[in-house]
């Protein structure tokens, strides 16, 4: 990942693609590694009255459980949990 011009490597914007690893990594003798990568990008930002961000992604490849589109994502949780998110920037 290159970091951004702006020092914000970490920060979601508009126009950033996501990618959402979920699972938890365990084998199954079935189906192989537990993981799943979930792709998108982001569309929308929003912020309320006490400055939190919530980002609205698109999903390319179906929408993560525990994603709801009316609701998105705080931006701290794509911002602090590392292993479950990475950050593609698109500027």
């Amino acid at each position: 990942m290159w970091p951004s011009s702006n020092g914000k490597e970490r920060t979601a914007e508009v126009g950033d693609m996501i990618i959402q690893h979920v699972g938890n990594g365990d084998m199954d003798p079935k189906r192989g590694a537990t993981v799943r990568s979930y792709i998108g990008v982001v569309h929308k930002i929003t912020q309320d009255k006490w400055r939190h961000e919530t980002v609205f992604i698109t999903w390319s490849n179906g929408r993560p459980p525990r994603y709801y589109e009316q609701h998105g994502y705080p931006s701290m949780n794509v911002h602090n949990l590392r292993r479950d998110f990475d950050i593609i920037k698109g500027k």
